[in-house]
């Protein structure tokens, strides 16, 4: 899949304060590059992500991911990630992508992620 295809398959969508890009696609890689592209953390939602991608027939799920450029973005994915398991929400992931457990639907709406998001980024001053 080739940016440009993956540009015309999917939804974006970017916050009010411009921080966060959301990007629903069902072509993870290249669209959360194309996320780059509007803001330094991207929110991933893979509506039909397979259950089993050797196996289509298993069907599919929701699944969200959340990445950020560089370690240089302010954003604390770690905590973010705790929070969202005090929810239930069994994610995993790291300081540069958290995401929804792989073959779980998610219960969650993407803005409810974004939320949670937002509630762990920072303004750069504040790092100082």
């Amino acid at each position: 899949m080739n940016k440009q295809e993956a540009r015309q398959s999917s939804r974006f969508g970017l916050t009010d304060d411009r921080r966060i890009a959301t990007v629903i696609t069902i072509h993870d890689d290249s669209a959360r590059e194309l996320g780059y592209e509007l803001a330094d953390v991207v929110v991933t939602c893979n509506p039909e992500c397979p259950i089993d991608p050797k196996n289509i027939m298993q069907g599919t799920t929701r699944q969200f991911s959340v990445s950020r450029r560089n370690a240089d973005v302010a954003v604390n994915l770690l905590s973010a990630l705790e929070e969202f398991k005090a929810r239930g929400q069994e994610w995993t992931g790291d300081t540069e992508c958290i995401r929804s457990p792989a073959g779980t639907s998610s219960l969650l709406e993407l803005q409810a992620v974004v939320d949670i998001i937002s509630r762990h980024l920072h303004n750069p001053k504040e790092e100082s």
